[in-house]
């Protein structure tokens, strides 16, 4: 899992949540901001993105919807999600997004579910 969002305290929250109930053998990576999270994927590859759209307490210019357009050039196939507190799920999917999670986030049955349907698909 790459975790992109400029609030360590929601870093921590999500890997906290994914580790404890939804994949808790999961490697998790952290990115402040998308240009952080571009540079890591230059040299990681990732399985799941989880991608917030704002994040201008961390000095990063790019949205998340300009971030995964830019993974999408890229030729990044992660299963990419978009999150925020915004009704914004429309841009988040236009713009290469697989699913976009409304904060406060899904349960966890949902999200696993989601999960193991990218999975099932990438496995094909």
């Amino acid at each position: 899992f790459l975790l992109v969002d400029d609030i360590r305290m929601n870093r921590m929250m999500l890997s906290r949540r994914l580790q404890k109930g939804i994949a808790p053998n999961c490697k998790i990576t952290e990115a402040q901001n998308g240009e952080a999270a571009l540079e890591l994927c230059k040299s990681e590859t990732f399985d799941v993105i989880i991608c917030d759209q704002y994040m201008e307490d961390a000095g990063g210019v790019m949205l998340g919807t300009d971030t995964i357009v830019a993974m999408r050039r890229e030729g990044i196939d992660s299963l990419i999600i978009g999150c925020s507190g915004n009704d914004i799920e429309k841009d988040f999917l236009e713009s290469g997004a697989d699913h976009c999670w409304q904060k406060p986030l899904p349960n966890n049955a949902t999200i696993i579910q989601q999960i193991r349907a990218y999975m099932s698909k990438a496995e094909v």
